[in-house]
């Protein structure tokens, strides 16, 4: 999104950062099952971070801090 104008960006940046919230929160539960938490964490983590690259301010949780 460098490419886009401060407008832009805040308005991208304003509509995701809650749903970026949401997510984590939904994605609790299923990353506390046993085996199951283990295979869809590291997607969830590669997500979470590109997601997070969108939100200025906010460093990307990556490894034992996801989430």
């Amino acid at each position: 999104m460098g490419q886009a104008s401060q407008p832009l960006q805040k308005a991208v940046s304003d509509a995701l950062r809650p749903l970026v919230a949401k997510l984590r929160e939904a994605v609790q539960p299923v990353l506390a099952l046993p085996v199951v938490g283990d295979k869809v964490k590291p997607v969830v983590d590669e997500l979470l971070a590109q997601l997070t690259k969108l939100l200025p301010g906010e460093a990307p949780k990556r490894g034992g801090d996801s989430l």
